[in-house]
């Protein structure tokens, strides 16, 4: 596209419109929940929801931030206390959507009835006397010259001598009201006032009518309802309960209380005003760059820069001001009708501005999304589902408009870096004034640790996801797909960066953002320096990606990043728009080729590992727990460092293959990234099935037999996705680094080459086997986010600190074991006795009986005596247990096989926290592969 050709560029006046609905609906929220609160009845539905709360604390006071305990002990607390808050969230949701209900019926009655306001209030007439039939003639012409298929309805302004015009009504019937001094120039300067209406008709071929008087009746509305509202309940806080007595003390209270909630409803305000000026200022310059496209162009540019500035009627104290006002100045018009580019321009304030509304916007709906589901997850997804859209909408249309309006021009790295540095800083700035900050109790998350971590993690996504806009963008801009393939690129966007943004506000607002830990490591080779490094970094848990992983649209929304780029080139071939730029090897091909090098080659290594296991590692390190059913396990035994290895492999294979990816391509580089780490990770997930026949094959773990593990969809499927996203983290350093190698060997730029038979039939194979990922693991994901059948109580006394002390009798429970050359060996045991005294346990074995076991035809049998007394304390919801100086152990344990093979091993004190619940004369423990239920005996 020509420099100057504003035909194509998209309107800037949509994002703007969302960022004032954004705005307004959150400072709404706000508004309408200090009106429910402050109502007596009201206020005492919400209280009561602070027993929910304090039996949440309580429940998970001291609980471990490990996988098993957020999903058996932290999870379940949080859907009872969800359960039990919902009632008073869905009378608030309710009071609350009914005020926005009549806002919005309010604001659209505006909307309608601003024709029959303007024609009443200004008296216009309808244009259509006899004697103007050869100016609506010729009026008509200037209509359909501008593109319109319908000409708008021409009215006259009888009382008003200036030369002006202005276009309004609804969709169904345009119309354009001519200032009387504007008929009588007609016949003077036909020129200048031609260009006068075609300004006004360019407002109707852009479509920014309709948003115009719709950014008018918001605003309105906005001054009429919640802003009205907060002031007057800020000066009389009894408005609602006891509106004819008002106390000024009262008042000072409320303000010291609220003063920070006002100021960020007040701050909103000042966001939606500029939002509706910015709306108002950008509709006129893209009315000014496409009128000045029409022969009387040159006599716009005459008209405009005559104009006086500031305008006349700008109070002396706004005058400095009237930069943000609602019309632009008189130069910024004239360049824009010279270079129409810059309307792609990016502004940090108005990016720090969508931050703001975004952030606040997501606590102000958290407000309502509480009482849609009785699922935390669900209900924190909707919550930031809005601010999300915002988010990746307003980026998406922003590259939009900069790769339409100049396809060819190469971003400038430091201005948008600038906008979302900017963006990820409105963000921040928001956070301290949410609802959710004033009504948390020490918030862990506005600690610098959490607070930094998470905006760190923000800017680096939105970094990404505009990096893949502007490679996608472009591709479409070339592949001769139109509006279509630009929307398809703005729709994944959208759907990808919402989704992440929803898993971000979920770890960030949970302190989980920055909830990153080494892998563990069990006692059985932490002695061993190498084994036990390698365990920790390979065993790295982050818990924001375990839910990220189970998301569902995870898959689609990846695959979505090179699926979509492929189909646009796939579909018009090599580039036939850059002459002069040698053709080259088609990069999809290249890509799928060099991951699957990489791949294989880790595999090998994958491959060859457990023959050095086998014979550097001891036989108690080796047969040392059970094939974990995830990639990401916070487990540390023999098997789950050997899959955590193998899948550190494959990461290190995929950042190695984008790499050289990105060093080999011109073009498309994010799109490339994504399908080689997609065709990593298949290999990668499917060949762990490999490795772990070889090792059964050499008896690596004391498995008898070489035989394939069973395959199970939902487990290979999980495999897909943990390989997948890990690969996707280590593809961003790894495209820099291909990056900068590219730049050091200033290679030349290549167009892609005619995309082969077999390179459409591999790509289908990968997205094939990526849907299949998708719908195994589908069932089991979105349950995460589903609402889950949660026990109406907790099964515990009172004071269950109390309750555990006391002796106590295990009843029968299934007790697994490791057993040398065996792995795992599940005894059904009973009889041991447990005794909780003020702070010290005491385990005495005498009466334990272990039941013989069966493992691949050999008998099995168990046998322990003595005792073990240790140190512990107990929690609402966990028991900790301590290994200390002065912790005993006396007697042995023997385990013996087919009558014969003993092992003996003396008793030892251990580290150790499990869950549980005591009533009465009941006490249940439960944890990680055990749940044993004690009675009291004393």
């Amino acid at each position: 596209m020509a420099r100057g050709d504003s035909a194509r560029v998209p309107s800037g006046t949509d994002t703007r419109f969302l960022l004032l609905v954004m705005a307004v609906l959150a400072s709404s929220i706000g508004a309408f929940y200090f009106a429910y609160a402050s109502i007596p009845a009201k206020a005492d539905v919400m209280g009561t929801t602070a027993p929910c709360v304090q039996s949440y604390n309580r429940e998970i006071e001291n609980v471990p931030t490990s996988l098993w305990f957020q999903t058996n002990v932290t999870g379940p607390a949080l859907g009872r206390a969800t359960a039990c808050m919902q009632p008073a969230y869905q009378d608030r949701t309710a009071w609350i959507s009914s005020g926005i209900a009549v806002e919005c019926l309010i604001a659209v009655l505006l909307y309608l009835l601003h024709p029959w306001l303007i024609i009443r209030r200004r008296r216009l007439r309808p244009l259509a006397t006899a004697e103007a039939a050869d100016l609506i003639r010729d009026l008509d012409a200037l209509a359909h010259g501008m593109g319109l298929h319908r000409a708008p309805v021409w009215m006259v302004d009888p009382y008003v001598g200036t030369a002006g015009a202005q276009a309004f009504g609804l969709p169904w019937r345009y119309r354009v009201s001519l200032d009387a001094g504007l008929i009588m120039r007609y016949g003077v300067d036909p020129p200048v006032a031609q260009a006068v209406v075609l300004h006004e008709l360019a407002h109707i071929r852009n479509r920014d009518v309709g948003r115009t008087y719709l950014t008018i009746a918001v605003w309105r509305t906005f001054l009429t309802v919640p802003l009205t509202l907060l002031i007057a309940l800020t000066v009389h806080p009894g408005l609602l309960s006891t509106p004819t007595r008002w106390e000024p003390q009262r008042s000072a209270e409320r303000w010291l209380i609220d003063g920070g909630n006002a100021v960020a409803i007040l701050a909103l305000g000042i966001v939606v005003y500029l939002a509706r000026n910015g709306i108002l200022r950008t509709r006129e310059l893209y009315a000014d760059a496409l009128a000045a496209r029409q022969p009387s162009g040159q006599a716009l540019r005459a008209v405009v820069g005559s104009l006086p500035w500031p305008p006349p009627s700008t109070p002396t104290w706004l005058k400095r001001a009237a930069r943000v006002g609602t019309h632009p100045p008189p130069a910024t018009r004239l360049a824009t009708m010279d270079d129409p580019t810059r309307l792609a321009r990016v502004s940090p304030w108005e990016f720090a501005g969508v931050g703001f509304t975004a952030s606040l916007a997501t606590q102000n709906f958290d407000t309502l999304s509480v009482a849609l589901s009785r699922s935390a997850n669900l209900a924190s997804v909707l919550g930031a589902l809005p601010a999300g859209l915002l988010i990746a909408g307003y980026l998406a249309l922003t590259v939009w408009r900069a790769v339409t309006a100049d396809p060819r021009h190469r971003p400038g790295r430091r201005a948008w870096l600038g906008a979302l540095a900017a963006m990820t800083a409105g963000v921040a700035a928001a956070i301290p004034l949410t609802l959710f900050a004033s009504i948390a109790t020490g918030p862990n998350y506005l600690s610098p640790a959490v607070l930094g971590s998470a905006m760190l993690v923000l800017l680096l996504g939105m970094t990404a996801l505009t990096a893949w806009l502007f490679s996608a963008m472009t591709a479409a801009a070339g592949s001769g797909t139109g509006a279509r393939g630009r929307r398809a690129v703005s729709g994944v966007a959208v759907v990808t960066g919402a989704a992440l943004f929803t898993i971000w506000h979920w770890a960030f607002y949970t302190g989980s953002i920055s909830a990153a830990t080494w892998g563990a490591i069990e006692s059985p080779g932490a002695d061993i320096g190498w084994y036990a490094a390698v365990a920790k970094a390979t065993g790295v848990v982050y818990l924001p990606l375990l839910y990220l992983a189970q998301n569902p649209l995870l898959i689609p929304a990846l695959g979505s990043l090179w699926l979509v780029p492929f189909v646009m080139v796939g579909r018009r071939g090599p580039r036939q728009d850059e002459p002069g730029i040698p053709t080259g090897r088609n990069p999809f091909g290249r890509a799928m080729l060099v991951g699957s090098v990489a791949a294989l080659a880790a595999l090998l290594v994958s491959t060859v590992l457990p023959f050095l296991a086998k014979r550097l590692l001891p036989e108690s390190v080796r047969l040392e727990g059970d094939v974990p059913a995830q990639l990401i396990t916070d487990s540390g035994t023999f098997n789950v460092v050997q899959i955590n290895v193998h899948a550190a492999l494959f990461v290190l294979a995929a950042a190695v293959a984008v790499a050289v990816v990105t060093a080999g391509s011109s073009r498309l580089r994010p799109a490339l990234a994504a399908l080689t780490v997609s065709t990593v990770a298949l290999i990668g997930a499917c060949g762990w099935y490999l490795v772990s026949t070889v090792s059964s094959c050499i008896d690596l773990t004391g498995e008898f037999g070489c035989a394939v593990p069973p395959i199970r969809p939902h487990v290979l499927g999980g495999y897909v996705h943990n390989q997948l996203l890990r690969g996707i983290i280590v593809a961003v350093p790894a495209v820099l680094i291909g990056l900068a190698v590219r730049r050091r060997r200033r290679r030349p730029a290549t167009a892609e080459g005619p995309l082969g038979r077999a390179t459409a039939v591999a790509a289908g194979l990968v997205a094939v086997a990526l849907a299949a990922a998708a719908v195994a693991t589908a069932s089991l994901n979105i349950s995460l986010w589903l609402p889950q059948p949660v026990p109406a109580a907790v099964a515990n006394s009172s004071d269950p600190q109390k309750c555990v002390v006391g002796t106590w009798q295990e009843e029968e429970w299934a007790n697994p074991v490791p057993v040398p050359q065996l792995g795992t060996v599940v005894f059904q045991t009973s009889g041991g006795r447990a005794t909780y005294g003020d702070g010290v346990v005491t385990y005495d074995f005498t009466g334990r009986r272990y039941l013989p076991a069966t493992v691949n035809g050999r008998r099995v049998e168990r046998a322990k005596t003595g005792s073990v007394t240790q140190r512990y304390s107990a929690d609402y919801s966990v028991i900790h247990e301590y290994l200390e100086p002065d912790s005993q152990a006396t007697g042995l344990t023997t385990t013996t096989v087919h009558g014969f093979d003993q092992l003996v091993e003396p008793n030892g004190n251990f580290n150790d926290v499990y869950a549980y619940t005591c009533l009465g004369d009941t006490m249940r423990q439960f944890g990680l592969g055990f749940d044993v239920t004690y009675t009291r005996v004393a």
